[in-house]
């Protein structure tokens, strides 16, 4: 069973339409340098895999916030979250958010389940959200 979907897949050079329909599901892509980007798989072939609304997931830190009454103080400590940033949104580099990753530097990639926390941000951020 494994080998009839790695023969499909490399057998059609990736081409995401080769399963009947194309895949428009969520991927996690991991980098061999610990870079993760999280999009649509629009293409693999030998040497590219192509990642359509490619974002990435940066760290941000929400300040600690201080609660005050007549008696007493109350600090929240700083906490650290992410936020999803699509890829080439920056204002100097904005390009159509594809990224066309070597397959040497991609380690693996895994299909999100569309209740993933992750994928409703990407869907929310493909509606406007």
């Amino acid at each position: 069973m494994v080998l009839l979907a790695g023969t499909m897949l490399w057998g059609s050079k990736g081409d995401m339409s080769a399963w009947g329909k194309a895949d428009n599901s969520w991927y996690v892509v991991y980098l061999n340098n610990n870079q993760v980007y999280f999009g649509h798989i629009a293409k693999i072939d030998d040497g590219v895999l192509t990642l359509k609304d490619a974002h990435y997931a940066e760290q941000v830190e929400v300040p600690a916030q201080v609660s005050t009454s007549k008696n007493f103080a109350i600090e929240q400590a700083p906490q650290k979250t992410f936020k999803l940033t699509a890829k080439g949104s920056d204002t100097m580099l904005t390009s159509d958010h594809t990224i066309y990753l070597n397959r040497t530097s991609v380690s693996s990639w895994e299909k999100l389940s569309p209740e993933a926390e992750v994928a409703k941000m990407l869907a929310g951020t493909k509606n406007g959200i």
